[in-house]
């Protein structure tokens, strides 16, 4: 009887620590890769990190914006974050008129992102 009762005490032991390996492992696959940040998660986001927006760049300063307003040229609408470190000359799709640069979709940059700013390499 003391046997069994051992035997079954560590087939016990056992299946509680597997089952709190799987639970582990679930929990850091649920932390994996999930896609780009929007830019409302990206305001509050930092470390390395892809982000997708709209980009406005108006004089020296680039945004990547939540959404364009319908003004002409368009202007940052809600959410945005400044970005830094770019080349405007290797982003495809964008439209320029009185100083004002936009692109019309939705674009992914991938920088190092702290405090509201976005630090790219072109």
């Amino acid at each position: 009887m003391k046997h069994k009762r051992h035997v079954k005490e560590n087939v016990l032991r056992r299946t509680r620590w597997m089952l709190v390996a799987i639970a582990l492992s679930l929990a850091v696959a649920a932390c994996g890769d999930s896609g780009p940040l929007t830019v409302t998660e990206a305001q509050s986001a930092s470390g390395n990190q892809s982000v997708v927006g709209l980009l406005v760049a108006d004089g020296d300063v680039v945004r990547l914006c939540e959404v364009l307003l319908e003004s002409f040229p368009p202007q940052c609408g809600g959410a945005s974050i400044e970005v830094r470190g770019l080349d405007l000359a290797t982003v495809n799709g964008l439209q320029s008129e009185r100083g004002v640069s936009w692109t019309d979709r939705q674009i992914a940059l991938t920088g190092v992102l702290e405090s509201g700013v976005l630090d790219v390499e072109s």
